[in-house]
């Protein structure tokens, strides 16, 4: 409560102290207003809860993924000097993959 007294008083200072420094009307106007907003928005920010000694975190556990097999038929090739051509195989790729 002390500090939004404390504001409300600077706030009031400011916007009466403000028309002596300005050249003109409008000016002041703005500047009282711009100075005005600045405290109302930091009087209506919501604070946060206060936070009293240490607090102990929240434990969050993160699910451990299930990890499954996948498996590709690859295409080899290979140059074969006897038969003086290209010889094509397959063979089997598996790895194991995370699924979340």
């Amino acid at each position: 409560m002390k500090k939004i007294i404390c504001a409300l008083l600077t706030s009031a200072f400011v916007m009466a102290a403000t028309p002596a420094h300005a050249s003109n009307d409008d000016a002041a106007w703005f500047l009282g207003g711009v100075v005005g907003g600045f405290v109302l928005n930091n009087l209506t920010r919501p604070v946060g809860r206060p936070v009293y000694g240490y607090q102990e975190p929240i434990p969050y556990y993160e699910p451990q993924p299930v990890y499954h097999r996948v498996c590709n038929r690859i295409t080899v090739s290979k140059w074969d000097k006897r038969l003086q051509r290209r010889v094509f195989w397959y063979e089997k790729q598996c790895r194991i993959v995370p699924v979340y």
